[in-house]
C-alpha cells in the first residue's frame, strides 16, 4: 500500500522536475541540441501528461509554458498573441489563487504594455482581475483591485479622465478649471530618478506652450511633505501639485488608475479626453505641436 502511494507521488514529481530542469537549464551554446525554447515546447506536454494528479506541479509546468510563449511575443502574430492572453486568463481562472499566479499575470501584462500592446494587456488584466478580487485573502483581493485600476488606465485613450484631490497648499483641486486646455497629468515623486530626469523637459514644454493653452498637474507619490515642498521651491515648479498625506505613499488617484511605475504621464486634450498614456520626452513635444501648433506659429 505504502509502496503504491510512494510510486504515485514520487515518480510523477521526479519526471516533472527532470523535464522542467531539462527545459530551463539546457544551454544551446554548448552543443547543437535544440534550444531551450524548443525543449520547453516539446517537454511541457509531457510534464502536463505526467502530473494530472499533482495540481501544484501541473500549474508549475503551465506557468513555465506560458512564460516560454511570452518570450516569443515580439515575433508572434496577432492570433498567437490573442491566444496567449486567452490561455493565460483560462489558466488563472482554473488554477489555485495565490501570489504566484498574480505575479504571472503582472509579468505578462507589463510585458505586453511595454511592447505597446495595451489593449491585450487590458484584456488579460480584465479577465484575471475578478479571480483575485474575490479572494478570501485580503492581500490578494487588494491586488485584484489594483488590476481593475490598471484596466481603467489602459483603456483611458479617447475617454475623459477624472482628477480630484488636494493641492500641496491644502486647497481643493478644481479639475473643471482646466477645461479647454491640453493638460499633462504627471504621476511622479521626488525620490524617483527618472522623474527628476524628465523635469527639464516638462519645464521647457511648459514655458513654450503654457500661453498657448498647455498646463501640467503633478500627482505626487511622496511620503514627506516637507521634502516635497522644499523640492518644489528649489526647482521653482509653477504647476499644481496634488498631494495625499500617507506614511506608506498611497495615493488615491494612483490606486484608482493602477499606476505601477513612475513617471507615468497621461496627456489630456482640450475636449477633456485622453490623447496618449505615455507623453514623455520628445513624444510630449510632438503631441503638443500637433494639438497646439509649433511654438511661434498661430495657435490651433
Amino acid at each position: 500500500m505504502q509502496g503504491s502511494w510512494f510510486r504515485r507521488l514520487v515518480v510523477p514529481v521526479s519526471w516533472s522536475l527532470v523535464l522542467l530542469c531539462f527545459a530551463c537549464r539546457r544551454n544551446p551554446a554548448e552543443d547543437s541540441r535544440p534550444s531551450d525554447d524548443d525543449a520547453a515546447r516539446k517537454t511541457a506536454p509531457e510534464v502536463l501528461d505526467k502530473t494530472s494528479e499533482l495540481p501544484a506541479i501541473r500549474e508549475l509546468a503551465q506557468r513555465h509554458t506560458l512564460m516560454q510563449r511570452a518570450r516569443q511575443w515580439r515575433d508572434s502574430d496577432p492570433a498567437q498573441k490573442k491566444a496567449l492572453v486567452a490561455d493565460a486568463v483560462a489558466f488563472v481562472q482554473h488554477a489555485s489563487v495565490d501570489i504566484t499566479q498574480f505575479q504571472l499575470v503582472m509579468n505578462l501584462g507589463q510585458m505586453m504594455e511595454m511592447s505597446g500592446d495595451t489593449e491585450l494587456a487590458a484584456e488579460l488584466f480584465q479577465g484575471a482581475g475578478p479571480v483575485f478580487r474575490h479572494s478570501d485573502d485580503q492581500d490578494l483581493a487588494g491586488e485584484g483591485a489594483r488590476l481593475e485600476g490598471i484596466v481603467r488606465r489602459l483603456t483611458l485613450a479617447g475617454k475623459p479622465m477624472e482628477i480630484e484631490g488636494t493641492r500641496l497648499d491644502g486647497t481643493a483641486f478644481d479639475w473643471s478649471a482646466y477645461r479647454g486646455k491640453v493638460v499633462l497629468v504627471d504621476f511622479w515623486a521626488t525620490w524617483c530618478p527618472p522623474c527628476r530626469a524628465e523635469l527639464p523637459n516638462l519645464k521647457e514644454n511648459y514655458l513654450r506652450y503654457h500661453d498657448r493653452g498647455f498646463d501640467i498637474v503633478g500627482i505626487s507619490l511622496d511620503t514627506d511633505r516637507k521634502e516635497l515642498e522644499e523640492f518644489i521651491a528649489s526647482e521653482d515648479i509653477p504647476w499644481a501639485i496634488l498631494y495625499h498625506e500617507d506614511p506608506n505613499g498611497n495615493q488615491p488617484l494612483a490606486e484608482y488608475y493602477g499606476i505601477t511605475g513612475i513617471p507615468t504621464a497621461i496627456l489630456v486634450g482640450r475636449q477633456g479626453t485622453v490623447v496618449t498614456l505615455a507623453a514623455h520626452g520628445a513624444q510630449l513635444t510632438s503631441q503638443l505641436e500637433q494639438l497646439l501648433g509649433k511654438a511661434g506659429e498661430p495657435v490651433k
